[in-house]
């Protein structure tokens, strides 16, 4: 899991280069309050990695509930990027 993991990383990383583009309030869809558009697009990316892995794998996709779940668990931790990462990388390797 650990190649998952930093792929799931690098995107991640990736991603949150481009918070100083995305700081407009938006509504979540997933909970229905006004968000930083940054955290749409980060947790869209992931789920978008994440199904791109599990097709390569033969997999059904997961869905951005899924995404959300981990990224929950992720969120207010210091380690919230590798957190993240990791919860997605789980969700890769699912059946």
């Amino acid at each position: 899991m650990t190649t998952t993991f930093e792929k799931l990383k690098a995107i991640l990383v990736r991603e949150q280069g481009f918070r100083k583009d995305r700081k407009e309030w938006v509504k979540d869809e997933m909970t229905g309050h006004t968000t930083l558009a940054w955290v749409i697009y980060e947790r869209a990316a992931m789920c978008n990695a994440v199904n791109e892995l599990r097709h390569v794998a033969g997999k059904a996709p997961v869905s951005m509930r899924d995404v959300y779940r981990k990224e929950l668990q992720a969120e207010g931790h210091v380690d919230y990027t590798q957190k993240f990462a990791y919860g997605c990388a789980e969700l890769v390797e699912l059946p």
